[in-house]
């Protein structure tokens, strides 16, 4: 059934309508620019920014707490989290708005799941989805398109939405610096962070009004110091592996800025599978390693690699290009990557 069939719609609209709904997002430009364009016109909804897919018990006691009749899961590949997932629809009813590479077909089990790459490979960002959903249930989002287009923008929807962005007034420059604006506020103060450019996506009037925040542009310039910073220390502090045609890097900041460094790098070394990696400390319960990693020619598919190489020391996954892992042996998933890569 396509993914946005009118039968899945209809669905999604009466979930969206409950009483006690829930809208659990993915922390990135693209999972904020979505649940903002559904909150603009189902505002008495919850929201619930989430660092991604892993549902472990911290997160589900986190989730539990909401109280909710219906729990709509946005830019968040969930359907890895299998088992926790099903616990929760003892609870919920579920609904899952995804484009990342589907595990499984959810609806089996009885989830709404509406995904384009349960049908075909192609790269559709969640904002794009959720744009042409409101279209679909009669919505007219055209006055909010700008968001929609900064979602897109900031998840590198540019080949299969080239159409879709070309329509939006905003041009090129201000796509990148309303992602920039969102990323930042993520970076610096994190869920917190996510929560706050939503509220900034909702407030304003149209982009003009959402790119004059002194707060989003203080942090914006904040970020931007830092992240200078740490690419300038790249060439002393790279380590490469040309059998793997991979290169890492470490960085030891405070900011989390993995997927904004391994974004820029690969672009300047587009054959090259780069790796960003940062050492995190779970609060007592350890320590475990946060990998971003990009591969912009394409040439494999991280999004599967990084899926099997974090296996059993962690979780990981994401899409061709890009993906991201956490692991508690980061040895083992080194090794098990080069491996991966130079059978590839």
């Amino acid at each position: 059934m396509k993914w946005d069939s009118e039968k899945k719609l209809e669905e999604l609209g009466e979930m969206l309508e409950a009483g006690r709904v829930l809208l659990l997002y993915h922390h990135d430009t693209d999972g904020i620019c979505s649940a903002a364009l559904l909150l603009r016109f189902f505002p008495k909804m919850k929201s619930l920014p989430l660092e991604g897919p892993r549902l472990d018990r911290k997160e589900m006691k986190r989730i539990a707490s909401q109280d909710a009749d219906v729990m709509i899961f946005l830019d968040l590949p969930v359907d890895q989290e299998f088992e926790s997932l099903m616990q929760l629809k003892r609870k919920a009813k579920l609904a899952v708005i995804d484009h990342h590479i589907a595990e499984r077909d959810l609806s089996r089990w009885g989830v709404l799941h509406i995904n384009p790459r349960l049908e075909k490979d192609v790269y559709l960002p969640t904002s794009y989805m959720v744009y042409k959903i409101l279209e679909k249930l009669g919505k007219k989002p055209s006055g909010v398109k700008w968001i929609s287009c900064i979602g897109v923008y900031g998840d590198y929807g540019m080949k299969d939405c080239a159409a879709f962005l070309a329509s939006c007034d905003m041009g090129r420059e201000g796509m990148a610096l309303g992602s920039e604006l969102i990323s930042a506020a993520v970076t610096l103060k994190g869920l917190k962070g996510a929560d706050i450019a939503l509220k900034y996506l909702l407030a304003s009037e149209d982009f003009s009004n959402f790119s004059r925040s002194n707060a989003l542009k203080a942090w914006k310039a904040a970020v931007s110091k830092e992240f200078n910073e740490i690419m300038g220390h790249f060439d002393g502090g790279k380590e490469l592996y040309p059998d793997a045609g991979l290169v890492i890097y470490e960085i030891r900041n405070r900011l989390n800025l993995t997927s904004a460094v391994s974004n820029r790098l690969s672009e300047l070394l587009p054959d090259l599978v780069v790796m960003i990696r940062k050492k995190h400390d779970k609060g007592g319960q350890g320590k475990e390693w946060k990998l971003s990693l990009r591969c912009q020619s394409g040439r494999v598919n991280l999004g599967l690699i990084t899926k099997k190489c974090a296996e059993g020391i962690g979780s990981g996954g994401g899409h061709k290009k890009a993906a991201g892992a956490v692991v508690s042996d980061y040895g083992k998933f080194l090794a098990r990557l080069r491996a991966e890569l130079k059978r590839a």
